[in-house]
């Protein structure tokens, strides 16, 4: 059984388009910019709030503009975020384990929706600034040493190709979930990512992306 499950977080564990996207819609308003599809901002997300602005942006940020947008969501992150159906449960059925969740949106947003949406769950969460962003595996090195585990002993479970990029940088096997913000090549169900998350399953060290 797989001793150390680390988790996406947007796109993963929760949907916050709506929240993202309206916080950016409304943070280029301010500056008088056109709006950014949902389908658009979709596409933007992943890489860090910096990145997610500059996307929107098309590669220059006003001045101002970044901490503007951090206000808005920061009023509103949970207005309409939700955690994906079925989550809950399925976590609930994996306490064995140690549970984390590492993430490229800044630390304290996602400290506030990890405690909102998941109280209690997750032993540790890390989000941007304390270690490189993804697919940087410094975060997950930090997790394996400060639980004494080992690569075949741990597991990341995420949406993007970002975070396949960072099991394999961090030489852990991959489980990529199919209802989230990037195309996976392979990619789960709800169903089929509880068979993935099962004792037998992962201690065969079977890989799914």
């Amino acid at each position: 059984m797989k001793q150390l499950m680390i988790f996406d977080l947007d796109g993963t564990l929760i949907d916050s388009l709506p929240d993202i996207a309206d916080a950016m819609n409304r943070a280029l308003s301010d500056w008088g910019m056109a709006p950014r599809s949902l389908s658009e901002i979709k596409h933007f997300i992943g890489s860090g709030t910096q990145k997610l602005v500059e996307r929107a942006c098309d590669g220059s940020i006003p001045e101002g503009l970044l901490e503007a947008y951090r206000s808005h969501y920061d009023n509103n992150l949970l207005r309409r975020t939700t955690a994906y159906p079925g989550l809950s449960e399925l976590l609930a059925g994996l306490k064995r384990s140690k549970l984390a969740v590492v993430t490229n949106k800044y630390q304290s947003a996602a400290d506030r929706i990890i405690e909102e949406l998941f109280p209690g769950v997750f032993q540790e969460v890390i989000g941007d600034g304390r270690f490189p962003r993804k697919p940087d595996p410094s975060a997950i090195y930090y997790l394996m040493e400060k639980y004494r585990l080992t690569p075949d002993q741990t597991v990341l479970i995420g949406d993007s190709r970002g975070d396949q990029a960072t099991a394999k940088n961090a030489g852990i096997q991959f489980v990529g979930v199919a209802w989230g913000y990037d195309i996976l090549t392979q990619a789960v169900d709800l169903d089929e990512l509880t068979r993935q998350l099962s004792p037998d399953r992962l201690s065969r060290g079977e890989e799914t992306i």
